[in-house]
């Protein structure tokens, strides 16, 4: 395509540089992990996107292997949730199958758990998608407090595959507005 340079950059800035152009505001970049990149001026900040093991608290690895967990410890007696046994049936043939439960195939296996813990709305499920959702407004007011203040008003941007679901879009703008953050939310830029 006739460039001459190529730069290589990671999802929460190029998500950032697309979404505000500029203007004041947080991009929050949720799939299998989560970040949120923040700007106000000259000021440049994120938040998470610390990785699977220690951070993206709200984000896709984080959704599904807290849903594959609860129904392994159903399967297990462990817990009273026989209806994760049938929603998450195939994911359960896939995970005793895993040679390595620590693997980078764990790590796809719970990833891809994500969506049926967004739609399976029952109240194991829902519990885990309201505390992401809690995480997630957290983390986009953290990004916003390091570069501005939680009373001057910014526009907030969400992308990646688990921002089409509406209601945990809605209940992670309902946290942000609990928390008194003045966030404009741009609808338009979920992706």
């Amino acid at each position: 395509f006739g460039s001459k340079e190529v730069a290589v950059i990671d999802d929460g800035l190029a998500s950032f540089a697309g979404s505000l152009a500029g203007k004041p505001g947080v991009a929050l970049t949720l799939g299998g992990g989560v970040v949120a990149v923040s700007g106000n001026g000259n000021a440049l900040s994120h938040s998470d996107g610390l990785g699977s093991i220690f951070g993206d608290e709200g984000g896709g690895f984080w959704l599904g292997s807290r849903g594959l967990t609860r129904a392994l410890a159903a399967r297990d007696g462990r817990t009273n949730a026989p209806e994760l046994l049938n929603i998450f049936a195939d994911e359960l043939n896939t995970f005793d199958s895993l040679s390595s439960k620590n693997g980078t195939e764990a790590t796809s296996l719970a990833i891809s758990c994500a969506k049926k813990v967004l739609e399976a709305n029952i109240d194991s499920t829902n519990q885990i998608v309201a505390q992401g959702a809690t995480h997630l407004a957290d983390t986009v007011v953290s990004a916003w407090k390091k570069v501005g203040s939680i009373n001057e008003p910014f526009k907030l941007t969400i992308s990646g595959g688990l921002s089409k679901n509406d209601n945990y879009r809605n209940l992670i703008f309902s946290n942000i507005e609990s928390l008194g953050a003045k966030a404009e939310i741009d609808r338009k830029s979920v992706v």
